[in-house]
């Protein structure tokens, strides 16, 4: 592999130009914070895929595979980092 290659993958991961990530993980978790600044930093297109509550006293989502799904059908996503 060639530097320049090397230098490539080091500073925008597996990605390509084209792709377009979602990201559902919530931002509190590590997961969901640092997945944000590596899309942030490699300058992939992100949907940010929102809980279905509210407001504050609104009782947790539940995860909806449904949900997310029709996002990434709607969207075109080619990135998906799960946990």
């Amino acid at each position: 592999m060639s530097a320049t290659r090397s230098f490539t993958l080091h500073a925008r991961g597996p990605y390509q130009p084209e792709d377009k990530t979602l990201l559902f993980q919530p931002l509190f978790h590590m997961a969901g914070f640092f997945s944000l600044l590596l899309f942030l930093r490699t300058g992939v297109p992100m949907v940010m895929f929102t809980s279905s509550a509210t407001t504050s006293s609104s009782p947790p989502a539940l995860f909806d595979p449904l949900r997310l799904f029709e996002a990434i059908e709607k969207h075109g996503i080619t990135v998906l980092m799960v946990v």
